[in-house]
């Protein structure tokens, strides 16, 4: 299966505490066996990976449009990864999300409400699946 996602941002990120009730984390497993490689999902549907994990800081995931294409990944249409990354900001108020269209070049807009953040998450969907629009600069947290 091939990625539904063919532009991205230069960085999209999200990060958890250790411990969440939202997301679950299993092995990739291609043909060849179980690789190193550690996927993250909420219910069925595919997240992205985790690149980092420390009690102190949480977990760190890569989100779907900045991985690569051509990994044989059960890759969910986009609007299913839209509604899970918002599921898992909905349910874990300690979670941080991050997005980059160009790394320092533009002005971080901070977020702090969810209706904020689910607004401009359409936008980088859309970006991310076609190309059209702009893709946001932002970083939410809530307060």
């Amino acid at each position: 299966m091939t990625s539904t996602f063919a532009f991205s941002p230069d960085s999209f990120w999200l990060r958890i505490p250790a411990q969440v009730e939202t997301i679950s984390i299993k092995p990739f497993v291609t043909s060849f066996g179980e690789t190193d490689e550690l996927l993250c999902y909420v219910g069925e549907t595919l997240l992205g990976t985790l690149v980092k994990c420390g009690d102190g800081e949480g977990k760190v995931i890569a989100l779907l449009p900045t991985l690569d294409r051509n990994r044989a990944y059960l890759w969910p249409n986009p609007d299913m990864f839209l509604q899970a990354l918002l599921h898992v900001l909905r349910y874990e108020s300690n979670a941080v999300l991050s997005c980059e269209r160009d790394t320092d070049q533009d002005k971080v807009l901070p977020l702090t409400e969810y209706h904020e953040v689910a607004a401009v998450l359409t936008q980088v969907i859309k970006f991310s699946k076609d190309g059209a629009g702009t893709c946001p600069t932002f970083l939410y947290q809530k307060l």
